[in-house]
């Protein structure tokens, strides 16, 4: 499987990787919730990404 480049394939999911990353840095969130959050947000961005190639 190719390994996605999302900050050329999709500049705008790669900044808001980058925020939701800023925003779990400095909340209070513990470790658990702050994984689960990454993670869902990784299926959306990748889903995102690989529509957006798609077209």
């Amino acid at each position: 499987m190719e390994r996605i480049q999302i900050d050329a394939a999709d500049p705008t999911a790669y900044e808001a990787m980058l925020t939701l990353e800023d925003y779990l840095a400095k909340s209070k969130l513990n470790t658990t919730h702050k994984t689960l959050a990454r993670l869902e947000s990784h299926k959306s961005i990748k889903a995102h990404t690989a529509i957006k190639k798609l077209s």
